[in-house]
């Protein structure tokens, strides 16, 4: 038997709140401050919602002013945003990067950290040494 779950959101714009509700309990792949992952849940092809979330105190991205995730899966490449600053605010956010395929799951950041210049920002990457985070999603 599958059981609502109700999450809540917060609207990007105005931080106001948001109720998602999903019929699965979402996966969940942790990013955490001390460089260590863990998947929470079973990953796999079926999942309805696989969430990303991403400690903002991992130093690769301290300070950062923008923050993307990128995938891929499929032989396919995607982005999606973590978080931003918008109206002097910082917005943080974990996306649902569902449905995912069969097959491996390659994870990489990328963030945008201003110079002090106000002007220009310097990108850095968290991508476990270039090798990116790699997981295996199940059928």
């Amino acid at each position: 038997m599958k059981t609502a779950m109700i999450f809540t959101l917060f609207n990007l714009i105005n931080s106001t709140p948001i109720d998602i509700h999903y019929n699965q309990s979402p996966v969940y792949i942790d990013f955490h401050a001390d460089y260590t992952t863990d998947v929470q849940g079973t990953l796999a092809a079926t999942s309805e919602h696989v969430l990303i979330q991403y400690d903002l105190n991992r130093s690769a991205c301290a300070g950062a002013n923008y923050i993307e995730a990128n995938i891929r899966n499929g032989g396919q490449d995607s982005s999606f945003v973590l978080a931003f600053v918008a109206d002097g605010t910082f917005k943080h956010f974990a996306p649902d990067i569902a449905p995912l395929k069969e097959g491996s799951l390659e994870v990489w950041f990328i963030c945008d950290i201003p110079t002090g210049n106000g002007t220009s920002s310097i990108s850095h990457w968290d991508s476990n040494y270039g090798k990116n985070w790699v997981f295996t999603v199940e059928a």
